[in-house]
């Protein structure tokens, strides 16, 4: 049997309670650790049917610098208080609230 991000470890019941932190108080990241190696597709289908998708902030870019980065409180205002990380896998084009954990951006500079 093929396993899907959907088959319970990682299904939008398990994203239901980030809906139910109150916007004004919290911005929440999340690193996925893609070892199935699912395509990007596979978890906006899930954050879809969650309703995470809205909820997530999506960078300009997918080469964003430190000081592009949004303040907390404008994440807040815009509500888009989900940062999701995605370890392998990430494809801006396609699913850019997915942002590749490999390039994480520190002090201004890329970080390995």
């Amino acid at each position: 049997m093929e396993s899907n991000p959907d088959d319970g470890k990682f299904s939008k019941r398990h994203f239901t309670i980030l809906k139910l932190i109150p916007s004004t108080i919290i911005v929440v990241s999340m690193l996925i650790v893609n070892s199935d190696g699912f395509a990007p597709s596979d978890f906006d289908a899930v954050f879809k049917s969650a309703g995470l998708d809205t909820l997530s902030y999506a960078p300009p870019s997918s080469a964003l610098p430190a000081s592009g980065w949004p303040t907390l409180g404008s994440m807040i205002n815009n509500n888009t208080r989900l940062v999701t990380f995605l370890d392998t896998g990430a494809v801006f084009s396609e699913v850019p609230y997915l942002i590749d954990g490999r390039r994480i951006f520190v002090s201004g500079r890329d970080a390995l």
